[in-house]
């Protein structure tokens, strides 16, 4: 187990180092703000079409610009959930230690996490997934560190880890809660009043320090912590109080995870869901639950945002079935508790979101906290003198984990007919998505007049900025200033750097003859793939047209 766990994170390492940021949210917002942090000097809200670029929790982008400024470049940027990764693993580990686990359930522990696909493709990327399960896990630890020895040193870490936590991203804090209310009840018995009071005064304070200035920020620009008027109508949240649309959340995120290559078992899974559905009185696609209509679908792919976790769903189930059932006979009280919060912790993050397909990556830290049960299950059956189960999980266990570090969709160790990541060019790595975005970018550049370093950037929100400025500085040098000229209305007004002048524009999805930007007009040079490049018409300001 140790030698195939040492494996997968070396071959992961060689991806997320070989490969360059190409995720779609990687491309449109992700990396895009750590650019333009990057060029201004400074992390404060700047003119974007993206409200995500502003909004979203910044930890893990805050990471990848110190690894950008201190190395010029991005591709170091993947070793953030690299190292996250990693973490998991070492701090499943330690929880198994905290709750009786043998060294071979220690390390089954570790094994079971370290084969979780929507983990070891997401550990070659820049999302802030691997990182909110890091941070979960460490809150987890910590916690059962505590119960063991109710140090007050422990309540300030775990303090920073949830204040952490919060910064890297909002599922985490819904994930936690559960567990902070297991805290609290855990301290007030050696702590009694005061000290608990405390304690949850330190506690609350760290994490709110922690994110003071991303707060600051947001109510500056918006006057709330979040752009509610802009940024909470496109919230993926469901805080409904029907309980039917909670049990079809958790019916289908957890449908999703049992998807496999075998049709007519996807079709058997997909009819239960719809009959139950049907049953409740309510639509799959009920906007009250269900982010943009999403259809629910049963597909297995290793493409980052449709990744399912088949194997490791069954084994939660089949031994949550295992444990409970010995659950009587139990001595070890803090495990069926530990268990039962993570189930819970579940419930309450698929009940209080909208579904999307993105609910695999949501849950990935509790997936991880659950896995814990797997050894113990196995410890029961072993019990028996049955070790070929054990031997026999291994092997199911490598073999389905190997797709995933091989062949994941956008950064491929192997391919046959496919570009993967020896093969393909840097350039070429960020555009795997969609490769005819490169050409487009490609022939923008070519077009733009000689000498020009201020580049106006017309786009919609899914487009693909940050690729493109990459592309504009190799070309054109360090010197060269890109913004967007057609900031939404709750973005800033003001550009960090001051005032901008673009001598050229290069939009998508806008192919008129004229442009009308920053008070200037601007002339079709050449139309691109869904776009095309303008240059400054005239020298003097002239009324601004709509």
């Amino acid at each position: 187990m140790l030698a195939i766990i040492s494996m997968i994170i070396l071959l992961v390492a060689i991806v997320a180092f070989m490969s360059a940021p190409n995720g779609w949210d990687a491309l449109t917002y992700h990396m895009s703000r750590v650019y333009f942090w990057h060029q201004n000097h400074s992390i404060d809200h700047y003119p974007t079409v993206d409200w995500r670029q502003l909004f979203y929790q910044p930890f893990s982008s805050f990471v990848h610009l110190h690894f950008q400024i201190l190395t010029g470049t991005d591709r170091f940027a993947a070793l953030t959930s690299w190292f996250s990764f990693l973490g998991l693993i070492l701090g499943i580990s330690l929880i198994g230690v905290m709750l009786g686990l043998s060294r071979r359930g220690q390390i089954l522990a570790g094994f079971c996490a370290v084969t979780i696909p929507t983990a070891i493709v997401e550990a070659s990327g820049v999302r802030g997934d691997p990182v909110a399960a890091f941070w979960l896990v460490c809150f987890v630890s910590f916690l059962l560190l505590f119960r063991k020895n109710p140090a007050f040193i422990y309540v300030f870490i775990m303090g920073l880890i949830l204040g952490v936590g919060a910064l890297t991203k909002g599922t985490f804090t819904i994930s936690c809660a559960p567990f902070v209310v297991w805290f609290l009840g855990m301290a007030y018995r050696p702590y009694r009043w005061r000290r608990w009071l405390g304690a949850l005064l330190v506690m609350g304070s760290l994490a709110l320090v922690l994110n003071a200035g991303f707060f600051s920020r947001n109510m500056l620009l918006a006057g709330d912590i979040v752009d509610t008027e802009h940024v909470g109508q496109n919230a993926p949240v469901c805080l409904n109080s029907d309980p039917r649309l909670w049990i079809s959340n958790i019916l289908r995120t957890t449908a999703a995870q049992l998807a496999t290559p075998v049709k007519p078992l996807n079709r058997l899974v997909l009819n239960f869901v719809e009959q139950t559905h049907s049953w409740m009185g309510i639509s799959m696609i009920d906007p009250r639950n269900t982010y943009t209509k999403i259809m629910f679908a049963m597909n297995v792919s290793t493409y980052e945002d449709n990744v399912t976790n088949f194997l490791q769903m069954i084994l939660l189930i089949a031994g949550l079935v295992i444990v409970f059932f010995h659950a009587p006979r139990f001595r070890n009280t803090p495990l069926i508790l530990y268990l039962g919060i993570v189930i819970f912790s579940y419930d309450v993050t698929v009940s209080v979101m909208k579904w999307s397909h993105h609910f695999t990556r949501y849950v990935l830290p509790l997936g991880v906290l659950g896995m814990i049960v797997v050894p113990v299950a196995v410890d029961k059956i072993l019990q028996k003198g049955k070790n070929f189960v054990l031997f026999a999980l291994i092997l199911t266990l490598t073999c389905t984990a190997t797709p995933y570090v091989f062949k994941n969709n956008l950064r491929r160790l192997v391919s046959g007919h496919k570009q993967t990541v020896f093969t393909a060019s840097r350039r070429e790595l960020y555009f795997l998505n969609d490769l005819s975005v490169l050409e487009a970018y490609t022939q923008a550049i070519q077009q733009l007049p000689p000498g020009c370093l201020q580049i106006g950037l017309y786009m919609g929100l899914f487009d693909w900025d940050y690729p493109l400025a990459v592309m504009l500085r190799e070309e054109l040098g360090r010197d060269v200033r890109i913004e967007h000229v057609n900031p939404a209305a709750f973005s800033p007004a003001q550009y960090p750097l001051g005032d901008f002048k673009p001598c050229a524009v290069i939009t998508r999805a806008y192919q008129e003859d004229r442009l009308y930007v920053a008070g200037y007009e601007f002339e079709k040079i050449q139309e691109i793939s869904k776009g095309a490049v303008y240059r400054q018409k005239i020298k003097e300001p002239i009324q601004e047209k709509k």
